[in-house]
């Protein structure tokens, strides 16, 4: 069938008759449909919103696969040397598909042969295995050996040992834009020298936009007479390469294919300056002028061979990220093990605070509380720590780096030392941090503290210990027109150092079998406190049939032994399956002489109590010294308890025995390291006793001193019940003797008379206060 189309009425010439198509007759009938859905309003109101979905579905699914669109930037880059057109064109087409397509951070550190098995291996096997991203070695030409295998090392097509490194920097950089470019979002140089907190870098970095020109590191401009002899602009600066130099894959993509000019172009030996000229001239960066730089990313100056190698728990330390030079790698694992356990003991903390508020929801989980008592519950619900931080019955303690004035039974006032010192340091250290980090570091360029002012202490045995430290600060700020301004202030931290639940630690039972106790005696004159003591040592052991031998060490120069040594042989005869040895020493009387010939006697194995002569024993004395003391870790020092005066302290009452613990009857004799539970190999390895000194003191803390400087060795010190020094009147001072032992030994004497209520009853009784009364 031929037809005419309506527009040929107003242009005839142009009338043609042709047969119409198959895609015409459906245009017809699709439009005849519509104009008879048009007639109802209903239908024509249907026809519109479906034929929007078909076109609305039609384009998203046209978009989604063959539509681009540019990245989305946090801030316009307004400036980008190297066109972006190839890159993007290697995108992929789905939005979703470009999620987790590149990784975080790639560090590539500049070694050499030399340093691979000390210095490389020290970064590998300690921060470098936790990266964010990758790292790799780069170093020249060299022989890979079976012990450097396992390290990531990219040999360049350079010399490895020349000095300045400068072609192996630039060769370095181009190799990782060549192959690492559009594979990481976030490019660091490193030495092999550095250590690194890869938490923290990893927190720091995610901070700004990566898709942007960034270059990260400390400023330099180089030293005084080298100024303006850099090949620097005026106002130009570069990035240190010690600490390190981060970079966006945007600043690697315009410098490195121009590395190669770069390094044609040096005008310094130094690689840093001229990666920071090369940085400037292509990237069109530079490091940021920021003062803080000098605290994330250190370098130090002075003495490098020794940096890092006194304490790192100071608050110069705290905000780092990079620390240079660390040239041994036994102080890079010492760095490693240190800020490892700073991360893990705030891991703890995060730890406690989401169990307690766990525990705070649980009841709102279970439906057993309403939300209108929340604030009750928030409150008192297992969080006790929050109810005591005000109104609390428990004193204060009032406490400086050297003193604590007490409130408690403790002395009024103590000198703290040892362990205390360093946990009220690391107290004022954290306040310090704490100060640091409420953000008012950001508008001041410089933050000290010049003034200790106020420290507070007190435990709660439920919650834990609180801080409360007040210190002097002093804030600096720089005005182009006035210059410096100082401002001072008083600032009040509070800590609450909370308890955690129990962490349970099995460890070995190592005294379960009864091993021989090998007892050593000292000995000179004291007749009636030796029959004592073998009345106790028959008693407590021998008729326990407890495996135990005893070495007598007699100075015969110095007093007869013949008396003693009677009694002695009665009771090698009566046990005669007890080894039982008497051993006469010439010379005046030493303790530690006397000491040092039975740990030499009994062997190496052996494990050795050090006795005197005015003890008393109960059996599970030497089943504690077992269990206490092991070879080759732990050497057990037992407290004693020292007996007064019995004739003071019971004047009017019956003596109650040598078994009895009250503050009237003695006290625990922290200061005496006499006695001494350990293993002979242990006492040998520690240095032994000092055969030096004469008489009696200062030979027990001398080996107590070696004890504490092995750090292979824990020292167990607490009291013991089973071990009790019976009163004697004390020796008079040797006057022979140094002045530090007589300090010691008129100490002791003052010390065993008797308790101060004791003593004033004694005086009443006796009529002597009356004069003063």
């Amino acid at each position: 069938m031929n037809y005419i189309p309506t527009d040929s009425v107003q242009c005839q010439t142009h009338v043609q008759v042709r047969t119409p198509t198959l895609s015409t007759i459906r245009r017809r009938k699709f439009g005849q449909l519509f104009e008879t859905m048009g007639q109802s309003k209903k239908t024509r109101v249907f026809a519109l919103v479906f034929l929007g979905i078909v076109v609305s579905f039609t384009f998203s699914v046209w978009t989604s696969r063959y539509a681009r669109f540019p990245p989305l930037r946090c801030l316009y880059v307004a400036r980008t040397r190297v066109s972006n057109a190839a890159h993007n064109l290697a995108r992929p087409n789905a939005i979703r598909d470009e999620f987790h397509t590149k990784g975080f951070l790639f560090i590539s550190v500049m070694s050499s042969q030399k340093y691979l098995n000390t210095r490389a291996r020290g970064v590998w096997e300690t921060w470098g295995k936790e990266v964010p991203g990758k790292l790799a070695f780069f170093t020249g030409h060299i022989n890979r050996t079976d012990d450097t295998k396992y390290l990531p090392i990219i040999e360049l097509d350079v010399p490895d040992d020349v000095y300045p490194p400068q072609t192996k920097a630039f060769k370095m950089l181009e190799y990782v834009y060549e192959h690492f470019v559009d594979k990481y979002e976030w490019f660091m140089r490193a030495d092999d020298d550095v250590y690194l907190r890869t938490d923290k870098l990893r927190l720091y970095l995610m901070k700004f936009d990566s898709a942007e020109d960034l270059v990260i590191g400390q400023p330099g401009t180089g030293k005084k007479e080298e100024i303006g002899k850099l090949g620097l602009g005026r106002d130009d600066n570069f990035c240190l390469g010690g600490p390190g130099i981060m970079m966006t894959s945007s600043v690697l993509r315009n410098v490195g294919p121009n590395a190669v000019y770069c390094l044609n172009t040096t005008a310094s030996y130094h690689e840093d300056v001229e990666i920071g000229r090369c940085l400037r001239q292509f990237g069109g960066v530079m490091c940021p002028w920021g003062f803080e730089a000098k605290e994330l990313f250190r370098q130090v100056y002075e003495k490098p061979m020794e940096a890092y190698h006194g304490s790192l728990d100071a608050i110069e330390y705290i905000k780092g990220i990079s620390f240079h030079p660390v040239k041994d790698p036994a102080y890079m694992r010492r760095m490693h093990v240190f800020f490892s356990t700073q991360h893990i003991h705030r891991l703890l903390i995060r730890k406690r605070s989401l169990d307690r508020t766990i525990e705070n929801i649980e009841p709102f989980l279970k439906g057993s509380m309403h939300w209108t008592n929340s604030r009750k519950l928030l409150s008192d619900h297992n969080d006790r720590s929050h109810r005591n931080a005000r109104n609390s019955s428990q004193p204060w303690e009032s406490f400086d780096f050297s003193k604590v004035w007490a409130l408690t039974d403790k002395p009024p006032l103590r000198y703290i030392h040892d362990g205390t010192e360093a946990a009220m340091t690391k107290v004022v250290d954290f306040s310090k941090e704490i100060l640091l980090r409420d953000g008012e570091s950001n508008l001041y360029e410089k933050i000290s503290f010049d003034k200790w002012h106020n420290g507070y202490m007190r435990v709660d045995p439920l919650t834990g210990t609180e801080f409360w430290v007040e210190l002097g600060t002093k804030y600096q700020t720089r005005d182009p027109n006035q210059g410096a301004k100082v401002t001072r202030m008083r600032r009040t931290v509070r800590i609450r150092q909370t308890f955690g639940k129990f962490i349970i630690k099995p460890e070995e039972n190592y005294g379960v079998s009864k091993i021989p106790l090998h007892f050593i005696v000292p000995l000179m004159e004291r007749l009636e406190n030796f029959k004592r003591f073998l009345r106790s040592f028959e008693e407590d052991f021998i008729l326990n049939n407890d495996p135990v031998k005893l070495l007598v060490v007699y100075f015969p120069d110095v007093a007869s032994s013949v008396e003693q040594k009677k009694v002695f042989d009665q009771y090698v005869k009566k046990y005669p399956s007890v080894e039982m040895k008497w051993l006469d020493v010439k010379g005046p009387f030493k303790r530690a002489v006397g000491l040092q010939i039975g740990t030499d006697y009994f062997g190496n194995n052996s494990l050795l109590y050090f006795c005197d002569v005015d003890l008393v024993f109960r059996r599970e004395f030497a089943d504690r010294c077992r269990a206490n003391a092991v070879l080759g870790k732990r050497a057990y020092f037992p407290v004693m308890f020292s007996q007064f005066n019995p004739k003071i302290t019971f004047a009017n009452k019956r003596h109650p025995g040598h078994y009895y613990y009250t503050k009237e009857a003695g006290f625990w004799r922290w200061y005496s390291f006499g006695p001494v539970c350990a293993y002979a190999k242990d006492i040998n390895d520690s240095g032994g006793l000092n055969t030096g000194l004469l008489g009696w003191g200062l030979e027990d803390v001398d080996l107590y001193e070696k004890f504490l400087k092995r750090s292979d060795i824990e020292i167990f010190r607490a009291p013991d019940p089973g071990l009790v020094h019976v009163y004697h009147p004390h020796a008079p001072c040797d006057p022979k003797s140094t002045e530090e032992q007589q300090t010691m030994c008129r100490a002791a004497q003052a010390d065993i008379y008797s308790s101060a209520p004791s003593c004033v009853d004694y005086l009443h009784t006796k009529g002597y206060l009356g004069y003063f009364l």
